[in-house]
């Protein structure tokens, strides 16, 4: 791709440019190591790296087009842009060829439930004959291809990588967790959704956007700035931040979903077990009951927002609701293990305040003694510490802090933060070795008890500094259990 013809793709997003030649281009790239001479090498002022600190080492590597947002004198081809975070996903989109304008994008955001709701429109889509893609935490998936990019919402060149691989392979519709991050930084650049489904906001990533109102404007741009003209945002008005952004858009724009009276879509008669929730559905005039084997309130939302997106796709509501019976579930989202002794643990991610409560709320009712296992993870958000120290001394009956990713903070000064929420008097006991400590709860553990271990979920480490370390809950849970290896 000639360089001039870059240029076009950044319109509205550039400064000014200083062209010498108009070279040609084979890619984009973020990170120096990876840059060619015929590579264009963005400089992105992250928020813990500063992308123009290493432009030396890409003009080392014969990079000769150089983007920042600061008037540097470099190279001989430099552009100057208002936002470098943009600039990468216009020309990640470009030099893919646009591929996210032949898909259907189904978004979905919030604190938590992004990766249940996405993978069962996903799952559902599926089921409908849909060829569907999905793209998330746990994994991304389509066609045969099964792959982790380790992130919720991939960077912009490797998301633009997935979209083309996804439309080769005869994808059509791609649901796909948004994270605020991803907003923030615009990794999804100029490519619009055809549904955009809000599942709540809960105190979460305050080292990043500070305040909750600056987290939800973040969530809101989803919706006013990335939802097509015609598309549809579904919007879970239960959650208070859902009735606030239903109360910003357009009515026509907006099918809202609750237990309220002002819901569109209303839900009602909930019931739950061990192995089930069972509750009804009111969509379009229609009544529809509704069996699932996720199970909790919160999983109630969750299934009714998928329902919704995936009957808003393919008009078939009574086709979604028999499929719903037999979804296999999310590795690490409320994941049942139990023996032959009637010993239950359930493995979630739940790692903010409202996540503990719902899952706690949930499982309480559910046995005689629920105990909980958790810790908090290190360089993030401090202020929920104390918060979910107090949510688990309110509901749990027993319960454990251990050790999550400590990162690079002191693991001790974590518990401390904990403890500053519980009460003098609370029983709280404390392994910081995070499988012995799933191991020694287990040992104890009693027919019909329930242990609940939070934290990590699907993930298979823990971070101590900044080394991972192989660590895997649902591993250890099975092994700890007698039940073959995850």
């Amino acid at each position: 791709m000639k360089l001039s013809k870059c240029l076009k793709y950044l319109e509205g997003n550039l400064l000014s440019d200083n062209i010498s030649t108009d070279i040609d281009l084979s890619d984009v790239q973020v990170d120096s190591r990876k840059v060619t001479a015929k590579s264009i090498f963005i400089a992105i002022n992250g928020s813990h790296v500063n992308g123009e600190d290493f432009i030396p080492q890409a003009l080392e590597n014969h990079c000769d087009v150089v983007i920042t947002e600061s008037d540097l004198d470099i190279a001989s081809n430099t552009i100057k842009v208002k936002n470098t975070y943009l600039a990468a996903a216009q020309l990640a989109a470009a030099f893919a060829g646009f591929p996210a304008r032949d898909l259907s994008l189904v978004g979905v955001t919030g604190t938590n439930g992004k990766t249940s709701v996405a993978t069962l429109v996903h799952y559902l889509l599926g089921k409908s004959e849909v060829k569907a893609g999905l793209v998330g935490t746990v994994e991304t998936k389509f066609a045969d291809v099964s792959l982790v990019t380790g992130m919720t919402t991939p960077d912009p060149l490797t998301l633009q990588n997935i979209f083309r691989e996804m439309l080769n392979e005869g994808i059509s519709t791609v649901a796909l967790e948004v994270s605020s991050h991803a907003i923030s930084q615009n990794r999804l650049g100029e490519d619009k959704l055809d549904l955009a489904i809000f599942t709540n906001l809960t105190q979460d990533h305050l080292d990043y956007h500070q305040t909750m109102d600056e987290y939800f404007a973040v969530k809101r741009k989803l919706f006013t700035d990335q939802l097509k003209e015609d598309g549809l945002a579904i919007i879970n008005i239960d959650d208070a931040y859902g009735l606030k952004l239903l109360e910003s858009l357009p009515d026509e724009k907006c099918l809202s979903v609750g237990f309220c009276d002002a819901a569109k879509v209303k839900l009602s008669g909930v019931s739950f077990s061990l192995n089930e929730t069972k509750f009804s559905l009111l969509y379009k005039q229609q009544s529809y009951q509704v069996k699932t084997p996720l199970i909790g309130e919160f999983n109630v939302m969750n299934v009714a927002l998928a329902l919704v997106a995936a009957a808003e796709k393919t008009g078939d509501m009574k086709r979604h609701i028999e499929s719903i019976e037999n979804f296999p579930g999310v590795p690490g989202r409320l994941e049942k293990f139990h023996d032959d002794q009637d010993r239950y643990v359930f493995v979630d991610y739940a790692h903010t305040p409202d996540a503990l409560e719902n899952v706690l709320k949930t499982l309480k009712p559910l046995s005689k003694k629920v105990i909980c296992l958790f810790g908090c993870g290190g360089d993030r958000d401090t202020s929920k510490r104390a918060q979910m120290g107090a949510v688990v001394e309110r509901l749990a009956d027993e319960f454990w802090i251990t050790d999550d990713n400590p990162r690079t903070e002191d693991g001790e000064k974590i518990i401390k933060d904990i403890l500053s929420g519980m009460t003098s008097d609370a029983k709280v006991q404390i392994e910081r070795d995070r499988a012995s400590c799933i191991e020694l709860v287990i040992k104890t553990l009693k027919s019909g008890e329930i242990l609940l271990v939070a934290g990590k979920g699907h993930e298979d480490y823990q971070i101590y500094g900044t080394e991972r370390r192989f660590h895997c809950d649902r591993e250890v849970v099975k092994k700890s259990l007698g039940i073959v290896s995850c």
